[in-house]
Formats: structure tokens, sequence, C-alpha cells
């Protein structure tokens, strides 16, 4: 082993026949490479890839490496000497040919699962551990990206997936338990849907891809295989996935797959069982994919006064356009799931004249979006409600055009997409609106994450390890002053 401390300072590099490959000082890190290694057959591989990869740091127990680590990947295949060989990450091994896979397949259950399994005595986790171990040994497969590219549009070509901006109609949850990670990413294409896009690069060719992401702010990056989780006999994915469009669906796989690779298997970004998983929790998640410095629930149970009420509508308000919002839902009502994370894309109000009085009626009014794509509330101004006069469409859309527009087959509002695309093929898709004093008392739990640049995150200082959690006795000042630096006063509107 050769040691060029000139190109890796502070980590030390692995040099042998088959690989060039940097090793950091942790110990765990080290024997999985060395295992991966050991199992590789050398006539695969070329005699020698001479892939200098970037620096990083050991977070997590991952590497997060200082620059983009897909170029020199990408200089080695295309240009280096010998077989082209794709990638394998040997830090989240998932290729189903490796000798040490058996039974269970590969990170969608790891052994602290298991432990769960044979050790729990709650009765929902059990039956949750179940669902994932029968998936794992029976539904679920691990295949390249390229098979669902390929799948969908036999006549696709080229080495890396083309940049376009991801609409929050294209960010679908599964059969894993992660609404609310969903919904937080979700929301963070509807305001900018060039952010997820732009922080993934892909190399079909190479067979990896990389995400930036800001670990306590600073900007790093996660380099992964491109295996993505699909149904046995088919590509469609069981858990995150896009919609009607093969380039949306793999990336949204991709960011899916990174978030599972710090959390450790899909069962561990599960709500219904893993329930206390870090990353599963969309203010951590998003924290660590835009390096926003707030991440912040807000418990609005214990609201009741006029001036709470006033407080976190201006709060929400104040946040439009800078933050990313998840609702969490406690309540099963018209349409609405208990314990289901929603996201929250706009609250705001609309002055009209109403059919029915003389003077004009002014209404606050919030904007959500059910994970699942369908699902709507069907109380007042909810899908289909009465309240919706033609007036009103007008008026809100004369408004607020920035945000919604008019679908052309069923004439209801819905979210601005990205590149003004217009669901028009069902009725439900589930954005729909309320009525701001129905929506408090069915969704006391709020998550606001941000403030978000639409280029990445690009915060110099360290950011709080945590989520802070505040209450309506506090509300306004504790969230004026981490958002904006300073304490404002109450008011109902900023």
């Amino acid at each position: 082993m050769s040691v060029d401390r000139n190109i890796f300072p502070h980590n030390e590099l692995l040099q042998c026949d088959a690989a060039i490959v940097p090793l950091s000082c942790h110990g765990l890190v080290q024997n999985r490479m060395a295992r991966a290694l050991s199992s590789l057959d050398s006539a695969e591989l070329p005699s020698r890839v001479s892939a200098t990869l970037p620096g990083f740091d050991v977070y997590l127990g991952l590497r997060f490496y200082h620059q983009d680590p897909l170029p020199p990947l990408q200089i080695a295949h295309y240009h280096g000497s010998g077989l082209k060989t794709r990638f394998v990450d040997d830090e989240f091994a998932v290729n189903t040919s490796s000798s040490h896979l058996r039974s269970v397949a590969p990170k969608i259950m790891e052994s602290e699962n298991r432990k769960d399994f044979t050790e729990s005595t709650e009765p929902k986790r059990i039956k949750r551990i179940s669902h994932f171990h029968h998936s794992a040994t029976h539904l679920w497969r691990w295949i390249r990206a390229s098979g669902v590219l390929d799948h969908n549009n036999p006549r696709k070509a080229g080495r890396s997936n083309e940049s376009f901006p991801l609409s929050p109609r294209q960010i679908l949850q599964g059969k894993i338990g992660n609404c609310g990670f969903c919904s937080g990413f979700a929301g963070l294409a509807a305001e900018w849907p060039r952010l997820i896009p732009d922080a993934i690069h892909w190399d079909r060719g190479v067979g990896a891809f990389s995400i930036r992401v800001y670990p306590k702010g600073q900007e790093r990056y996660l380099l992964l295989d491109d295996f993505v989780l699909a149904v046995k006999g088919g590509t469609q994915s069981p858990s995150m996935h896009g919609l009607n469009n093969p380039g949306a669906d793999v990336m949204v796989r991709f960011l899916e797959k990174a978030f599972v690779k710090v959390q450790g298997s899909y069962a561990s970004l599960d709500g219904y069982y893993k329930y206390n998983s870090l990353y599963r929790h969309p203010a951590r998640a998003l924290q660590l994919m835009t390096g926003s410095r707030l991440a912040m629930e807000l418990d609005c149970s214990s609201q009741g006064k006029e001036d709470d009420f006033e407080r976190l509508y201006a709060i929400l308000c104040s946040t439009q356009g800078t933050c990313v919002r998840v609702a969490h839902c406690r309540k099963t009502w018209k349409g609405l799931r208990c314990n289901h994370g929603y996201s929250l894309f706009w609250v705001g109000h609309i002055t009209y004249e109403s059919d029915q009085h003389s003077l004009p009626q002014t209404i606050r009014l919030v904007c959500l979006r059910n994970p699942h794509g369908k699902g709507s509330f069907t109380g007042k101004y909810g899908r289909g409600s009465p309240e919706w006069t033609i007036s009103l469409k007008t008026t809100f859309l004369q408004t607020h055009s920035e945000y919604f527009q008019r679908c052309p087959t069923t004439g209801n509002l819905t979210w601005r997409h990205a590149n003004n695309e217009v669901h028009a093929t069902d009725d439900d898709d589930g954005i729909f609106f309320m009525e701001f004093s129905d929506f408090l008392p069915s969704f006391p739990c709020i998550t606001i994450v941000g403030p978000i640049d639409g280029h990445g995150g690009v915060q110099k200082e360290e950011i709080p390890d945590c989520i802070y959690k505040v209450s309506s006795s506090n509300l306004y000042p504790t969230v004026a002053q981490c958002l904006f630096g300073k304490r404002r006063r109450s008011k109902a509107g900023v």
C-alpha cells in the first residue's frame, strides 16, 4: 500500500492492482472496504483505475466528500484502460450477486431491525417488521436505474441524466411509512423545483450518482451506486417514486436512497416501525439537504387564545416562499388521515364579492397536499366544495396566479407546477384547500425548515444539530428570532 498525501492530506489511499480507493481512519469503513475488495473478481476489474477521489469527512459512519466525487469516476471509467465495470458502493452494498447476501435482501432490513423483530413486545412494530421481512425476501429487489429508463423508454441513451425542474406532483409516497419525509421534499419542489435536480448528478455508464448535502451546514457530497428498489418482476418502486416521467422517477428514488444510506435501511426510514429515526423526520432530512439554519416544530395543540391564533397565522404567512412547511394531521375527518404528514404549500387570504353578501368577504385559506397524490379533504373549501363559486375561483386566480392555476379539464384550482404543468387526467391529485379555522384543530403540529436558498444551502457557520420544539406560549418571538435574527412584535401579518 502506498500513500499519496499530496492528494489526500487528511486520509489514506489504498492502492492495489484492481483499484485505488480512499480510506478514512474509521475502522468500520476500512473493514467494509477490505471485505468488498477481497470479494471482487479481479478478472472483472480494470488492471488499474486511477480515480483520485477528493478528500472527505466521516460523519454518521459514512464518507462525505469535500467535492463531487463523480467526475473522477467518469474519467477513470471512460478514459481508463481495461474493462468498463460499473460502480458498486462499498458503504451501502446492495448488489445481489455479493456472496454475503442470503435470504433477506440487503439494506431493506438490517441486524438492528431483525433484533427488534425478535425482542419487541409491541404488536404494531412486530407487524410492521414482519412486513419488511416478507417484502425483502419475496416481493422486492434491487435493479440498476438504467433498467428503469430502458423499460419505460428503450430509446433513451446517453451517459448522464438531464436536469429538469421537479414538480411536487412527481414526488409520491409508496409503501414505506415516510409521509412527512415525502411531504417535506414535495414542499421543497413546489417552491424550488430545480434544487433537488441540481443536487443530484448521475452517470448511467459509470453506474453511480452523487448528491450534494450539507451536514452541519458544510457543503459535502455522498457517492452511491445506481441500484434502486423495485418490485420483483418489474421496475416499479414500492417506495417513494415519481409519476409519468421516468427521469423524475429515477431522481426521486435516488433522493430517498441517499437518506436510506444515511439512516441504514429502508425499515429504519419507516415511521410506523422506526418512529424515532433521525432522518425520517422532515426537519432533519430537509436541513441535511438544504443547509438551512432553522429546523423547528410548532406545537399548536395548546393554542386557543385569539392572540395565539393571529401569531400562528402571521408566522405561516411570513415563511411563505422562504421555508418548507409540513403539517402533521392528528384527526381523521372528511378525507384527512390521522398521523399523516401533508405538505403545507400556501397560507393566505382572499377578499371577493360574494353572491350571498352585499359586502366583500375575506376568508383565510391553506393549501395542502397528500403525499399519496390522492385523498383530499372534502369539507368546507375542500375538493368538490360548493363554496368554490365561479366568482371566488376567478378572484382567487387573479390574486394568486403566481402559485395557482385552473385545471382545464376539471376546472378545479391546483398548484402551478414546474414548467406550468397541469394535471388534467384525475379529479383528485391530493392538492386541496381548507379554511384556516378548520386547519388548526386538525393539524396541531407543523414543521418549518428554512430559510431556503434556491441554489442550495450556503451556510458558513455550523448548524445546531437539533430540532427546536416551540409551543404557543412563546411562538412568535422564538420563530421570528430564528428566522430573522431578531425579535419582532406580534402582529397578524408580515
